[in-house]
């Protein structure tokens, strides 16, 4: 039931960066919400494979997961360069 919330909250930092930077807000918004999924995804496997049982610590490992992804790809969008000449 977090991830609502957090995804509400990246997708605005998400769109917030994207038009600052001159990019399109939808696609770096896609790209948030894959980051987040997938990075979810991989820390719920983790947990599955060694702790079957242990639902809380799915939980927690898979937000902890999908917001280091998100994390890991702000930086990467804090490399690119401002109002570039063909984005897309």
């Amino acid at each position: 039931m977090l991830d609502p919330i957090f995804l509400y909250f990246i997708y605005k930092e998400a769109k917030r960066l994207a038009l600052e930077k001159g990019y399109s807000a939808a696609r770096w918004i896609i790209h948030a919400f894959m980051a987040w999924f997938f990075g979810e995804m991989l820390g719920v496997a983790i947990v599955l494979s060694y702790f079957p049982e242990q639902t809380l610590t799915m939980v927690i490992i898979g937000l902890s997961m999908a917001y280091l992804s998100y994390l890991i790809l702000k930086r990467y969008w804090a490399t690119l360069p401002y109002n570039p000449e063909d984005h897309d």
